[in-house]
């Protein structure tokens, strides 16, 4: 797996061409709770006691999880703080974001790390912990609801926030980074974007793209439009946020906040 760095890709010139590769990092395997399932049922599958499985999960009662919620179903990845460590190295070693990796530990100042500290650097984050980033609301005026996690007819989970508004409403860049086109048969025509927060963001169903390469937050990147599999539904972005490649967060949080 190759990795550019920005310097590089801005060594290559304006107009030049760009395959970009990002670091891949197996994320904990996870379940989608169905309509019907239990908690001991599924900790059973995973090979865990429904204890374990529920306090990997931040569950407090183990008789109320709800259809569409992700649950993690193995153990996180640990990582022992070594002398001269810091927050934002480990988490570019296990690419992840300095933020998701303070909230998913509870550590409310990420300098005040100490040799022989064990940290986890793969998981869900519980409720109580959630990350709200702050972005430029990516569609202002959309309207919206947390529809993060719904089982959709094909049993998969909602992985994003669907941002609806009229065909043509501009979508701006959340915050400054990289984006790079990326059409696909289910997203049409989407986009990635490579913040320097360390999040990356994804957005699906444009219309037709806007700037591309290195933006600033605000700048115009797309048009809300219908594309992929989203023909049959009134226009809208379908909005993720990713703070680690393979992981995926809710982000009805920041965009509640900043919409």
């Amino acid at each position: 797996m190759r990795v550019r760095t920005l310097a590089a890709i801005a060594s290559l010139g304006a107009g030049a061409a760009l395959a970009i590769w990002w670091p891949v990092v197996a994320a904990a395997d996870t379940y989608v709770v169905k309509p019907g399932d239990a908690l001991g049922v599924i900790a059973s599958r995973a090979g865990m006691s429904p204890s374990r499985l529920a306090a990997l999960n931040g569950i407090a009662d183990p008789n109320h999880i709800y259809p569409g919620q992700i649950l993690t179903t193995s153990e996180p990845v640990k990582y022992t703080i070594r002398s001269g460590d810091t927050l934002s190295g480990i988490a570019a070693r296990h690419s992840v974001s300095t933020t998701y990796l303070a909230a998913l530990n509870g550590l409310t100042n990420p300098n005040a790390i100490y040799e022989g500290q064990t940290l986890a650097t793969t998981g869900p984050l519980p409720v109580a912990k959630t990350v709200t980033v702050d972005i430029t609301c990516p569609v202002p005026g959309a309207t919206f609801v947390n529809d993060f996690g719904y089982v959709r007819p094909d049993s998969t989970a909602h992985a994003g926030v669907d941002l609806f508004a009229p065909r043509g409403t501009p979508i701006v860049a959340p915050v400054s980074g990289l984006v790079s086109w990326d059409p696909n048969p289910s997203g049409g025509k989407a986009f990635q974007l490579y913040g320097d927060d360390g999040f990356r963001y994804y957005g699906a169903h444009l219309d037709r793209y806007g700037a591309n390469g290195y933006v600033g937050a605000g700048t115009v990147i797309g048009y809300v439009g219908n594309t992929g599999d989203a023909v049959m539904t009134s226009p809208h972005l379908h909005f993720e946020m990713h703070p680690g490649s393979g992981l995926t967060m809710s982000p009805y949080p920041s965009l509640h906040r900043a919409c």
